[in-house]
């Protein structure tokens, strides 16, 4: 019976679905007529109600007047509860205080608690009401609670430690989101409306000429921030996928935008970038400025060639995006064009990943961007990175730490 309970108890890393699993396990199991799952809440300073059941048929499996907080219960237990094993209450044991939590459901029927303790979750107590006319149980009903209460608080641990790994997803995936709108759409639109400014201002001094200009570069930004949203999308919809290393992101970037008219792309690799598995948003972040460096000057540099180079000096990686192009004036105005326009962009991801950014340019001397930062312990080797996440949640192992026996606090 105990191991079709785990297996059942392990189906499962919803916390509320094995909550209820264990109230109706434990009722059945024990025999008993009610069983009731308190969590330990530090903010209240108390036990909460998160689980019951009542085996049908029993006079409590219609009885509301279950208790939903346990204020003192918990604290006069706290001896019993250290020890991790299962211990018996009556209503002449209770002191006045538990007594009165108790009274509405236990009608001087016996209680057996058993504390589920874990290294990474909230303290749980476990109460079976024995059935009417009940007497305590005995040693060896005890002895198969202490065992089932095992399996029990391992499973609790799990779905609280998925619980939190889930949190910690969606937290990352939304700061992952609200940088990439910061360092993408915001300033595309701010970029627009400034072109627009300028746009209505040439119109009025009747400048046709600056007006089409200005428009061209509207469309420009348009287009990109087009695909930009389209890539965000792309990525929010499709599913989990394992590590790319450096160098395998960087030819993707290289293929993405090869075409006929695009200049021969170079990419040398001195740092044996096919071993290096940055962490997911650090290495969005460098294709993303390297993609840049290449769109300029693809599009604006009228490079015949271009070199990516991959280096390393010490703890940093160093990427640098040459071209053979026309070059530019470093100290023109960033608004000039679309072109100079993306090296704030390019900037603000290179601090994102606490990198930086150095451009050198001259008319007529082509362009180098280089992109300097600090690999970080989050990289992986080759055979980490071919885990999905799924799989890698999958060897996660959860253990069951001891209790203080002095204040029963988790170690």
């Amino acid at each position: 019976a105990l191991h079709a309970m785990s297996i059942e108890l392990t189906s499962t890393l919803d916390d509320a679905t094995v909550s209820d699993m264990i109230v109706r396990q434990s009722t059945g199991l024990m025999g008993c007529s009610m069983s009731l799952l308190y969590r330990w809440s530090e903010s209240a300073g108390a036990a909460k109600l998160i689980a019951s059941y009542a085996a049908p048929g029993s006079n409590n499996s219609d009885k509301p007047q279950v208790p939903q907080q346990l204020n003192h219960t918990l604290s006069s237990m706290r001896t019993e509860l250290s020890t991790r094993r299962p211990f018996t209450i009556s209503q002449r044991e209770q002191t006045a205080p538990v007594a009165d939590e108790w009274d509405s459901i236990s009608q001087g029927q016996p209680l057996i608690g058993m504390s589920l303790c874990g290294s990474q979750m909230p303290q749980h107590v476990l109460v079976l009401l024995a059935n009417d006319g009940g007497e305590f149980w005995h040693t060896h009903d005890l002895d198969l609670l202490e065992n089932y209460a095992g399996q029990a608080a391992a499973a609790l641990e799990n779905a609280h430690l998925h619980q939190r790994l889930e949190l910690a997803a969606t937290l990352e995936e939304r700061q992952r989101i609200a940088a990439e709108m910061h360092d993408g759409l915001a300033q595309n639109l701010s970029y627009l409306g400034l072109k627009t400014d300028r746009a209505a201002q040439s119109l009025e001094g009747g400048n046709v000429h600056e007006v089409l200009d200005e428009f061209g570069q509207i469309r420009t930004i348009i287009g990109r921030t087009i695909q930009d949203v389209r890539r965000s999308i792309s990525s929010l919809q499709s599913a989990p996928t394992p590590r790319q290393s450096l160098y395998d992101a960087l030819r993707a970037a290289i293929e993405a935008i090869d075409s006929v008219d695009s200049p021969g792309v170079e990419l040398i690799d001195e740092a044996n970038a096919a071993t290096i598995y940055p962490p997911a948003d650090q290495l969005d972040h460098v294709v993303r400025v390297v993609a840049e460096a290449l769109t300029n000057a693809c599009r604006y540099a009228d490079a015949q060639h271009i070199n990516i180079s991959i280096a390393r000096a010490e703890d940093d990686l160093i990427i640098t995006v040459a071209d053979d192009g026309k070059g530019f004036c470093l100290h023109a105005p960033e608004t000039k064009s679309a072109g100079h326009f993306g090296l704030s962009i390019m900037r603000a991801r290179a601090a994102r990943i606490q990198g930086n950014l150095a451009v050198e340019s001259a008319p007529g001397q082509g362009t180098s961007v280089t992109l300097t930062w600090r690999e970080t312990s989050g990289s992986m080797t080759a055979d980490a990175a071919s885990l999905t996440p799924d799989r890698a949640a999958m060897t996660a192992v959860y253990s069951i730490e001891s209790v203080d026996p002095k204040n029963g606090a988790l170690t």
